[in-house]
């Protein structure tokens, strides 16, 4: 068992070293019906300095007014207020979370607030003027016959810091269905992909070397094991398989993505 353990940890070292420079942080977020005036999607540590990449890929966007649902063609919606996408700084995570509970909880309108760099794309509105700072505008999409609409928002990511994408809906009386696919990652000086946040690139290197100590603990574990077979007892043999499995764990947790 000892030396199967070393096995798994071996090929999961070999498999984090293949996996180092090719994961990539893509997701998929889809909803469908949500009624919340923000949505807080997720946050990312871009280094800035055109050096980032954000790429926002809506494959589907459809709003419509509850009070026009059940409407003869079902298509009829009164936009009065702001809807569509948010990208803006934070300082942690918390943070965002915390815009995302006040904006529900009191039925606030996320482009309302003043944030310096947002960035934004908007579903045209049939009342006042909305925000000014609108990047893009966007249209509400059918499901089955509208091509995704792209977001590129690469070169607007000057400064380095903690980048939150917000969902809002600011008419209370509407809801919202969405698909989308996000793409973000950072750009080293040689031109290399970072796909960790900024503030969690050194967890890799940190947890690889991790697994490498862990890795070789338990080799040096199972050694003395061996040597001392004729007085091994159940407690040793669970200690060692508590080490290989923090190295193997460790070592996947170092693999990006």
């Amino acid at each position: 068992s000892c030396l199967f353990c070393f096995m798994i940890w071996l090929q999961s070292l070999l498999v984090g070293l293949l996996l180092w420079e090719g994961a990539a942080s893509i997701f998929h977020v889809s909803v469908i019906g949500g009624q919340a005036s923000v949505n807080h999607i997720e946050s990312f540590g871009f280094v800035g300095h055109s050096r980032s990449n954000f790429t926002l890929v809506i494959r589907t966007l459809d709003v419509q007014s509850i009070r026009e649902a059940d409407s003869p063609d079902g298509s009829r919606t009164h936009l009065r207020e702001p809807i569509g996408f948010s990208l803006e700084r934070h300082f942690s995570v918390i943070e965002a979370r915390h815009t995302q509970r006040h904006h529900n909880a009191f039925t606030l309108c996320l482009m309302h607030t003043n944030v310096s760099d947002r960035l934004t794309a908007i579903v045209a509105s049939s009342g006042r003027p909305v925000a000014t700072n609108a990047q893009a505008v966007l249209l509400p999409r059918n499901r089955n016959h509208d091509a995704p609409q792209v977001l590129d928002w690469s070169h607007q990511i000057d400064a380095p810091g903690l980048y939150s994408l917000f969902f809002f809906d600011c008419n209370r009386d509407s809801q919202y269905s969405y698909d989308i696919e996000v793409h973000e990652y950072n750009v080293r000086p040689d031109g290399g992909r970072m796909y960790q946040p900024i503030g969690k690139q050194p967890l890799a290197s940190l947890n690889f070397l991790g697994s490498l100590v862990l890795g070789a603990g338990a080799y040096a574990w199972r050694a003395v094991l061996i040597e001392h077979r004729d007085r091994l007892k159940a407690l040793h043999a669970v200690m060692f398989l508590v080490v290989a499995c923090s190295a193997i764990s460790s070592n996947w947790e170092a693999a990006p993505g």
